[in-house]
């Protein structure tokens, strides 16, 4: 996003708190019946949700906000790009909030309503399933020690055992057995394994 919360050395920070102060409530609400009904309405943790949402919120306007004046203030030719580096290969990238700011939709910008709907979807979300995805997937690799044998092979045919050489798209392109595997752990244990939908028509 062009923008660092410092998760990992900053666990204490407001926004990781509320980060995990809303996944932890929304949890429970899967899991808990009475959770579901108009009920959860009255609860001190419905006050907590609405706490921890305001604050998420207020630090991706703030960020929105900061970063547009940013692009504003430049032209188009001189905007100072913020940008992500890849650990593998060095390559950097135009960052997601910038490529927001610059879309348009039917000949105008994106509100920051919009843009801060996507941001969430991407920050709240996204850490989670990564996460799962991840877990899982050493859990099946220790799980089946032939499979894991399997998977160490292809990773020392493809990159050797020089932990210096970089990593690039085209050898993470040739660890096709990786992939497979984490492709079935994904079906196995989906890091989303609910999808909610509601009918706003007939």
């Amino acid at each position: 996003m062009g923008t660092s919360v410092d998760a990992m050395r900053n666990s204490d920070s407001e926004y990781v708190k509320a980060v995990k102060e809303a996944a932890s409530i929304s949890i429970t609400r899967m899991y808990d019946v009475y959770m579901r009904t108009p009920l959860f309405y009255l609860t001190p943790g419905y006050q907590k949700l609405r706490k921890a949402i305001k604050m998420l919120h207020a630090y991706t306007d703030n960020v929105i906000v900061s970063r547009r004046k940013q692009l504003e203030a430049s032209s188009n030719e001189k905007a100072e790009v913020a940008s992500e580096e890849h650990e593998y290969g060095g390559k950097k990238k135009e960052a997601f909030l910038d490529l927001l700011l610059k879309t348009s939709i039917e000949g105008r910008p994106l509100t920051n309503l919009e843009i801060r709907e996507e941001v969430d979807t991407f920050m709240f979300e996204g850490h989670d399933t990564t996460t799962s995805g991840v877990s899982f997937t050493l859990y099946n690799l220790a799980k089946y020690p032939a499979i894991q044998q399997k998977v160490h092979d292809e990773i020392i045919a493809v990159l050797g055992t020089d932990p210096h050489k970089p990593i690039t798209m085209a050898t993470l392109n040739e660890l096709t057995y990786l992939e497979m595997v984490i492709k079935e752990t994904l079906r196995l244990f989906p890091s989303v394994p609910i999808i909610g939908r509601k009918c706003v028509e007939e």
